[in-house]
């Protein structure tokens, strides 16, 4: 049993390694990008939110493969899209912890976190997936998001002031004003355009 015991503290270490491995490598790796494209905000969200996406990606193949039941997906979802999208789409807006913001990130971590923690069909044969959901999806992606943030503060403001809302806000107006809703259909056409543009040069 003690053996047991001990190769089991040996498989958990080594798992922690990896994983944080695994994260200073991610980091190491985003902070060359980002000092590439220092002041291209809209670079910077265009990658985060491929980033964002493959985070998403890669937590319902746990689902998918059973590690992780669908009511653990479901909170990470909501923490993805009403926290990380949000937080995405909403940047490089700054924002006080103090702030219904960042109350609502922090909840939604703390969630997210305690969601992986309980929901998995085997914790110890799912030790290490845990691991590495938690140092480098869970807790990473904010690392980045966090790194991402430009130090001049004058930059530190969203292209349109009145973007700056929260996602659920965004929706509501979204499904309740036509204005809105043509406004959003004139800005996904100039996106389209411009990025058939960029694909035909």
């Amino acid at each position: 049993r003690a053996m047991v015991a001990a190769l089991v503290s040996v498989h958990a270490l080594g798992a922690l390694l990896l994983a944080l491995a695994l994260l200073a490598g991610i980091v190491y790796a985003w902070g060359s990008y980002l000092d590439r494209h220092e002041h291209e905000p809209a670079r910077i969200r265009a990658a985060l939110l491929l980033i964002l996406a493959g985070a998403s990606a890669a937590e319902l193949g746990l689902c998918a493969c059973g590690l992780a039941g669908w009511v653990t997906l479901l909170v990470a979802a909501t923490a993805n899209v009403w926290g990380g999208l949000d937080a995405v789409l909403r940047f490089p807006a700054a924002h006080d912890t103090e702030s219904f913001f960042g109350f609502k990130q922090i909840g939604l971590l703390i969630a997210k976190s305690v969601a992986y923690c309980c929901g998995l069909k085997d914790f110890r044969r799912d030790f290490v997936a845990l691991l590495a959901v938690l140092l480098v999806d869970t807790w990473g992606l904010p690392v980045l998001y966090a790194m991402a943030f430009p130090m001049d503060p004058a930059e530190q403001v969203a292209k349109d002031e009145a973007d700056n809302v929260d996602l659920l806000v965004r929706l509501w107006r979204l499904g309740t004003c036509s204005a809105e809703r043509r406004a959003c259909a004139r800005a996904c056409r100039t996106w389209w355009y411009r990025r058939l543009a960029c694909a035909s040069e």
